[in-house]
């Protein structure tokens, strides 16, 4: 009996008999390298404010920032962060991401948007220049990420 291979997100074509059976099985949303792309909603800087006024945003923000036992809480700071890249404070957003190795490693969206925003693109080999060829605003933030 032959087994079949479960269908991963990383399916490569190598011949024409390993094209997938139906249209449920082909990864609509992948890049030529066959990395899937990412949520549009991960880069979408025009959402990341409630409608309040900055500094009244930002206050509320950075008092939830830490615990009483003056540990960082991870939601807040992401979303501090995400407030600070809607106002184009990617200084502040990467400071605010460095606190912690694991914001940082989970964000690695965050970290670009914000090198872009201050640096004007992201260091070689980062995370979204991989994301060039998706067709929603992830492309474009990947095109201003990569260096070339």
């Amino acid at each position: 009996v032959q087994q079949t291979p479960p269908i991963t997100g990383n399916l490569r074509i190598t011949s024409s008999r390993d094209l997938p059976d139906s249209a449920a099985d082909q990864l609509p949303t992948s890049t030529s390298l066959g990395v899937r792309c990412l949520d549009p909603a991960l880069v979408r800087v025009q959402d990341w404010s409630d409608g309040s006024d900055f500094a009244t945003g930002i206050a509320r923000l950075r008092r939830a920032l830490f615990s009483e036992f003056d540990k960082l809480i991870h939601e807040a700071a992401v979303d501090l962060a995400q407030r600070y890249l809607h106002y184009g404070f990617g200084a502040e957003a990467i400071e605010l991401l460095s606190l912690n190795a694991d914001l940082a490693q989970d964000h690695p969206a965050l970290i670009d948007i914000a090198n872009v925003m201050e640096f004007g693109t992201a260091a070689a080999g980062t995370y979204l220049p991989r994301f060039l060829d998706c067709d929603t605003d992830v492309a474009m933030w990947a095109i201003l990420a990569a260096r070339d």
